[in-house]
Parts: structure tokens; C-alpha cells; sequence
């Protein structure tokens, strides 16, 4: 229910969970009801670019796997290792030109 690969990996770690309650009215089914909201297309580049920008710590417009694994770990109940092996793994996943860092344009445009 949230944008996409990153956003669920972001979820499941517990970091950075402001975006995944997507910002702003959506276009989805609950626009502008307290639920579901910013599941449009616009909504969802906008929430992706505010990922970016959150989780770019140097600024250069592309997310590192240091980057990545440094992202916030909330009130997540999982181990520092387990997190670091999940966020990782999704890392890889996430980067699919293999050059071992994110941009905007490697990240899903539909969700899953």
C-alpha cells in the first residue's frame, strides 16, 4: 500500500516511515481521507524524490549502499545485522544497473 520496493524496504526497517505515509492529496482511492492518500502517479515521483533527497546524505543526487544501510532505523525490532543483511539485499534488488549506486530513475514508476 505504500510506493513501491524502497519505501516497503524503508518500512519493514523502520526508517525514514514519514514518506511512506505519502505527503499531501493523492489521486488514489482515499484521496484527501486520512488513508491511502498519495497514490497517484505525481504523488508517488514527488514521495520518490523526497526518498532520494532524505536518504542522500552528500548531496550528490544518487544513494549509496552506505548511504542506504545509514537511513533511520526507527522503532524497528529487528537486529543491527538483520537490518544491514535486509537493506543490502534490497540495495541489489533496487539497483538494476549494478554500478552500486541509486538514482531516481532506477526506482519502480508502478507499484509492485
Amino acid at each position: 500500500m505504500t510506493m513501491a520496493v524502497l519505501a516497503a524496504t524503508i518500512l519493514m526497517s523502520g526508517g525514514v516511515a514519514a514518506f511512506a505515509q505519502g505527503q499531501g492529496q493523492g489521486q488514489g482511492p482515499g484521496a484527501g481521507l486520512g488513508m491511502a492518500q498519495g497514490q497517484g502517479p505525481a504523488n508517488r515521483a514527488a514521495r520518490h524524490e523526497a526518498m532520494m533527497k532524505a536518504l542522500d546524505a552528500d548531496g550528490d543526487g544518487k544513494v549509496t549502499l552506505e548511504e542506504f544501510l545509514n537511513a533511520p532505523r526507527g522503532n524497528s525490532k529487528q537486529s543491527a545485522e538483520t537490518l544491514k543483511q535486509r537493506r543490502t539485499a534490497h540495495f541489489k534488488q533496487l539497483d538494476r544497473n549494478g554500478d552500486g549506486v541509486l538514482s531516481l530513475d532506477e526506482l519502480p514508476s508502478k507499484r509492485p
